[in-house]
């Protein structure tokens, strides 16, 4: 079942914390942040030291999605790929036919 980290976010701004802040206080790397960031499976260890740094539960930090809202989810989430230092490849969840190229 998919689950969000929206809640993650909103805490860290309301706690006035970024999110280099919070990796380094939690001792995470930057892959397992990036994971969050894309909504995909995390260990529990890494979900743990999270709450530990802002004194809260996993409630506050983790939502499931209902399979009904699964679709919209996915459609939102994407992956960028570096090409060439300066482009970027961007291609939309599976199951989507939408691609693009950006140069940034």
């Amino acid at each position: 079942m998919p689950v969000s980290y929206n809640k993650l976010w909103k805490l860290l701004i309301d706690k006035d914390m970024s999110k280099t802040e919070l990796t380094h206080k939690a001792g995470l790397t930057t892959n397992v942040m990036a994971r969050l960031g894309r909504n995909e499976d995390v260990r529990l260890l890494s979900l743990e030291k999270i709450c530990a740094v802002l004194d809260c539960t996993l409630n506050d930090i983790v939502e499931i999605v209902p399979e009904s809202q699964r679709q919209s989810l996915q459609r939102l989430s994407f992956t960028s790929t570096v090409h060439n230092s300066n482009e970027y490849l961007f291609r939309s969840a599976p199951g989507s036919s939408s691609r693009g190229y950006c140069c940034h």
